[in-house]
């Protein structure tokens, strides 16, 4: 599983790519390093435009989205996830109404981009995709 992220200190926001497999392992190791990077109480903009797998059952998604805890400003981090793939967009619609029963996170699947950045309070014009370098967990 692939996910390259980076960490938006202005926008408070941890901006991040995946594809691939999706297991508890990466996750939890993709979490550290965006909290050890400062990403804690920051909301989320998942891009996802190739094929997942989500490799994780109910209990551990829930505590994912648990600990993304909520933002910096007192309200509900929110997490965006974005694709236009039909079965990844499918994923992204679970995990967002399995997010309705956490009181810390909000999460909203997208087709594209605008929509994600305007639920997110991003600019239009905003770079979600540029230089996701900042790390890279396998």
């Amino acid at each position: 599983m692939p996910i390259k992220w980076r960490i938006d200190h202005d926008h408070l926001v941890v901006v991040s790519e995946i594809s691939g497999r999706v297991a508890p392992a990466p996750a939890a190791a993709y979490m550290a390093a965006t909290f050890g990077a400062g990403g804690a109480g920051y909301d989320e903009l998942v891009i996802s435009l190739h094929s997942i797998t989500i490799d994780m059952k109910a209990p551990e998604l829930r505590a994912f989205l648990v600990e993304r805890g909520f933002h910096q400003s007192g309200r509900p981090a929110r997490i965006a996830m974005v694709s236009d793939a039909n079965t990844v967009f499918g994923v992204a619609r679970m995990i967002s109404m399995m997010a309705e029963s956490v009181a810390e996170v909000e999460a909203r699947a997208f087709r594209d981009l605008p929509g994600a950045l305007e639920w997110l309070g991003l600019p239009a014009d905003y770079a979600a995709g540029a230089e996701l370098l900042t790390g890279v967990i396998e």
